[in-house]
């Protein structure tokens, strides 16, 4: 039985899913399985998923329709075996060596905790340096017993890591979250247990233009809202406002101009202050994908003509 049980979904990641599966294997910590779901991939990612699982009897593929993330994990976490589930996302992202040494270090030397997250490093497709990110003692204690969404302060789902006991006991994703599945699971998680991070960055993502956090905004924020609401409410409201999480629905369509205009946007504002050759080359691609992207055209305008300059 592994300590660890690491679950993925998977959909259409095949240039990147090679290096997201090494990263997990050069772990200086072994004891684990890793678990992925192909979710309906119409590109070569099940081939990739499978070639691995015959090199390494620690890795299972698990093929299903194109159903979404949350019920990706529902079935990745029902087949998982570990003490610990921990979590990790296909597109690119890496674990450093260390990460998971490190945070099951933490939950062993503190059992009473019921989530172990990390800081994060952020790259683009480039692997340009964007910045990193890591909560606050204050906030990994606090962050998650809100009562409004302003006020959250939630670990990166991809980097987290939680016992599969618990999971459990707080009945585990739930289907109705399309987006946000992890608030609403953190939600419930931090009442049986405190929420730490190790010290050091130990998990890496990169930022896509065409990322679904970009399309997918105002869904995600929608969701976690109901999430908290639904922690918050009497259990008498909690199936009428699961049915409302229900109906927030998935993105469809394929990627615009207009999203990807928007997605080099903000990697240009990551860049804003400390590297204004590179705000340049994205605002640039910003607006040569759409040209009708006002903020974009203000922040390139804002190079040129002095009185625009904030």
């Amino acid at each position: 039985m592994p300590l660890v049980s690491i679950v993925m979904g998977v959909f259409n990641s095949e240039l990147s899913l090679g290096d997201t599966i090494e990263s997990i294997l050069d772990q200086t910590f072994k004891d684990f399985e890793l678990i992925v779901v192909d979710d309906g991939s119409t590109d070569s990612s099940l081939e990739i998923i499978r070639s691995y699982e015959k090199k390494d009897n620690r890795i299972r593929c698990i093929k299903s329709s194109n159903n979404g993330l949350t019920k990706s994990l529902i079935k990745a976490c029902a087949q998982s075996k570990g003490y610990y589930i921990a979590r990790h996302d296909a597109g690119g992202d890496t674990s450093l060596p260390f990460r998971l040494e490190r945070q099951i270090e933490l939950f062993e030397s503190k059992p009473e905790l019921a989530i172990v997250s990390t800081p994060i490093i952020y790259v683009t497709e480039e692997n340009e340096y964007l910045g990193g990110s890591g909560l606050t003692k204050e906030e990994c204690k606090t962050g998650l017993l809100v009562d409004k969404l302003s006020d959250l302060r939630s670990p990166l789902h991809a980097a987290s890591v939680f016992k599969r006991y618990d999971y459990s006991k707080v009945g585990g994703y739930r289907e109705q979250f399309y987006y946000a599945q992890d608030i609403d699971l953190w939600l419930r998680l931090i009442e049986l247990g405190g929420h730490e991070a190790v010290t050091q960055p130990s998990y890496r993502v990169v930022i896509s233009p065409t990322g679904i956090s970009n399309r997918a905004r105002s869904s995600q924020l929608a969701l976690a809202e109901l999430a908290i609401r639904i922690r918050n409410s009497d259990k008498a409201d909690v199936g009428d406002l699961l049915e409302k999480a229900a109906e927030i629905g998935p993105v469809r369509g394929k990627v615009t101009n207009e999203d990807l205009s928007k997605g080099y946007y903000y990697i240009s504002q990551c860049f804003r202050g400390k590297d204004k050759k590179k705000s340049r080359k994205y605002l640039n691609k910003a607006l040569q994908a759409w040209p009708f992207n006002v903020k974009a055209l203000i922040r390139y305008l804002q190079q040129y003509v002095p009185f625009l300059q904030a």
